[in-house]
């Protein structure tokens, strides 16, 4: 059972305090038998209370509309450039990185947030985005535990910039590593960024507002 806020967790103190005054309408007897089931019952649903558990970008919850998503990340200093097909487009500095290209997404139909993606600057050697991948997720482990990791050339290559830059470039190489947290999961990636150039990508998925939606086309079915 999960329950969406304080205000849900006193309805239900407030339900299980009237349900415990009526019993003492009952014979004695029946009364204490009914009041140790309805303890046991507020016990069970206090332990399974829960909060809906959003990732952050930037300290703000993946629970926001996209507008209101967008204004925060203005005021933390990012460039608004534009929405198309429910992607906001921004740039700005984000972990220490300037001018990363920044896109919030919804799912169709909807305006809440579920993926935020960021694209960090292009490097144009090995060396240099092997670094910042590698600072990256020495970060994230610190913050979100050990990820599970897919680090791997395809084929064996000589230990050269030049041949691990081509097999990145070419699809020939997997350097991936995804934490799981209590919000979602956050995904650390090389990715080829142009014909000559690499680059880190940073996700965000929120597992709050995918489960929502599922469960929307679920009820489509």
């Amino acid at each position: 059972m999960k329950i969406g806020g304080i205000s849900e967790m006193f309805k239900i103190i407030w339900l299980f305090s009237r349900f415990a005054l009526s019993l003492r309408c009952k014979p004695f007897k029946e009364y204490n038998i009914m009041k140790k089931i309805l303890t046991l019952l507020f016990v069970s649903l206090i332990c399974s209370v829960g909060y809906a558990q959003h990732l952050k970008f930037k300290g703000i919850p993946l629970e926001e509309t996209l507008t209101d998503f967008v204004s925060q990340l203005k005021a933390k200093g990012f460039t608004y450039a534009g929405t198309e097909d429910g992607i906001a487009l921004l740039q700005g500095e984000f972990a220490g990185y300037k001018n990363c290209i920044v896109g919030v997404a919804t799912f169709s139909g909807t305006q809440n947030v579920c993926k935020v993606v960021s694209l960090f600057p292009e490097q144009e050697t090995w060396a240099a985005v092997s670094k910042d991948y590698y600072s990256l997720k020495g970060l994230l482990t610190e913050k979100y535990g050990e990820p599970v990791s897919v680090e791997k050339f395809h084929r064996e290559y000589v230990d050269s910039d030049s041949s691990k830059r081509h097999a990145i470039l070419h699809g020939e190489a997997d350097f991936v590593s995804t934490f799981t947290t209590e919000g979602g999961k956050i995904e650390l990636t090389i990715k080829k960024a142009d014909t000559l150039t690499l680059r880190i990508v940073l996700s965000y998925f929120d597992d709050e507002n995918s489960s929502k939606v599922r469960q929307q086309i679920m009820d489509d079915l």
